[in-house]
């Protein structure tokens, strides 16, 4: 809560002066309240954007990074997907033609490919 200095130290002559000096501190209570509250939307908002645009930006490099990897020999393929983290590999792989998928994951460790596609 703002209050202005010289309202809140200004001398009461009357009963019309105090409310009047709670009308003030209630006005600048109500606008420091809608600031904020402004502020919190637009900071909601650039949030979702900046998620939205990661989104995307995460869903080309998926398809992109995909078709190079289905382009590639199955061995060498399963060799670079199992350095990446789980999810990130099991979206690759999901996002393969099914046979070219089936071939990379048949390269992999028995027990990394249980770990990448392990439903929790």
């Amino acid at each position: 809560m703002v209050v202005n200095k010289s309202v809140k130290n200004k001398p009461v002559k009357n009963e019309s002066d105090k409310i009047d000096i709670k009308q003030v501190v209630n006005l600048q209570e109500s606008k420091s309240q809608k600031t904020d509250l402004t502020q919190n939307l637009l900071q909601k908002d650039m949030r979702e954007n900046n998620k939205s645009q990661s989104r995307k930006e995460y869903d080309d490099w998926l398809k992109k990074i995909s078709g190079i990897y289905s382009s590639m020999e199955p061995k060498k393929a399963a060799k670079i997907i199992q350095t990446y983290s789980d999810n990130i590999a099991r979206d690759i792989l999901y996002n393969m033609n099914k046979k070219t998928a089936a071939k990379v994951v048949s390269e992999l460790n028995p027990e990394t490919a249980n770990r990448i596609f392990r439903f929790e």
